[in-house]
């Protein structure tokens, strides 16, 4: 995988070269400059069947020359994200807005663009910021909607009712309860507070040091008499929902709308229902916001362009970092190290 991604910067590259470069690309939209931008005629062939016919309408009834000229009714951003998906760069349109992206889409998968998106760039960018920020306004505030369906657990009290297995490894764990923490008896207890290395006691051997300390904070900060537990789960919950909003959004490409929709069918989903509702269930939800942290860092940042060593190497050890911690939230994240590793 990472060869395939220095060949394709590689080949970003080369297509910049005078002696590489058979096609020259205008920008033509109102307020941008005319500058070219530099490409090849075979590699847009190859990536996309629609500019495949372009590049043939385009020299029919032309003399074959060295190097050829297209005119394409977007900005330089977007055409040049264009070219770095004909040279294979993965997620090349990460850096472009929402707009911009779906007209890169739309060239790709007609050669034209619509007049509906050639509106997105005429002088209103305080109206198209402003719409964009009222979309992930709303985005938001659907998500929120969404955990409406967990609003009963304001009721919920591990002090007058207790439940199934939290008063075992909450209530019961002196790792939560006691006035001071024994740092030491933290890194040998499993996720019950019992001894994982005495021969003579049953472990469940279920290691989450770090979802433990969360208890132990909830318990300094309210005690057992309050739905406090339950509430923090949820929040924890809405927040994992936003973070997937932004993979869908940043990562995955999707439109803000559809990466809202996403969200919103995460934070109400049933099979969530036992993270939140059963407080020990924290654990998969801390795992899974460690993880999300970690493919942020390790995500492109400048897809278009190679990425020095020492920041990659950087952000690699980041990212590492974060699923060692996740895995100390709870042991799926040490599978996902295993993935990391293996790939």
């Amino acid at each position: 995988m990472d060869g395939g991604r220095t060949n394709s910067a590689r080949l970003v590259e080369l297509v910049q070269q005078p002696e590489f470069c058979d096609l020259h690309i205008f920008p033509d939209r109102p307020g941008t400059t005319s500058t070219a931008v530099r490409a090849s005629r075979l590699l847009l062939a190859a990536a996309s069947p629609a500019l495949e016919r372009q590049l043939h309408a385009a020299r029919r009834g032309a003399a074959p020359t060295a190097r050829e000229t297209l005119r394409w009714p977007v900005d330089a951003e977007v055409a040049k994200a264009v070219v770095a998906y004909s040279c294979g760069v993965p997620a090349p349109f990460a850096r472009l807005d929402a707009a911009a992206a779906r007209r890169a889409r739309q060239l790709l998968r007609t050669g034209e663009v619509t007049r509906e998106d050639e509106q997105d760039d005429l002088p209103t960018n305080h109206k198209k910021s402003g719409g964009s920020s009222l979309l992930k306004l709303l985005m938001v505030l659907m998500i929120l909607a969404s955990l409406l369906a967990y609003w009963p657990i304001r009721e919920f009290n591990l002090e007058t009712g207790g439940f199934f297995m939290d008063d075992a490894m909450i209530r019961r764990n002196s790792l939560v309860t006691d006035g001071v923490l024994d740092w030491r008896r933290l890194w040998r207890t499993d996720y019950w507070g019992l001894e994982m290395f005495d021969p003579q006691t049953w472990t469940h051997k279920s290691f989450r040091p770090l979802t433990v300390l969360t208890f132990r904070w909830n318990f300094l900060w309210h005690g057992f008499n309050s739905g406090g537990f339950h509430g923090t789960n949820a929040l924890l919950h809405g927040l994992c929902s936003l973070q997937l909003a932004h993979f869908g959004r940043k990562h995955l490409q999707l439109p803000t709308a559809w990466a809202g929709l996403l969200a919103c069918l995460f934070a109400a989903h049933p099979v969530h229902t036992e993270s939140i509702c059963y407080v020990v269930g924290r654990a998969d939800i801390l795992c899974a916001q460690v993880l999300f942290f970690a493919l942020e860092v390790y995500g492109p940042r400048r897809p278009t362009a190679r990425p020095r060593l020492a920041a990659r190497a950087l952000r690699t050890l980041l990212a590492a970092a974060l699923i060692v911690v996740s895995g100390l939230c709870k042991e799926t994240g040490e599978d996902e190290r295993c993935v990391a590793l293996g790939t």
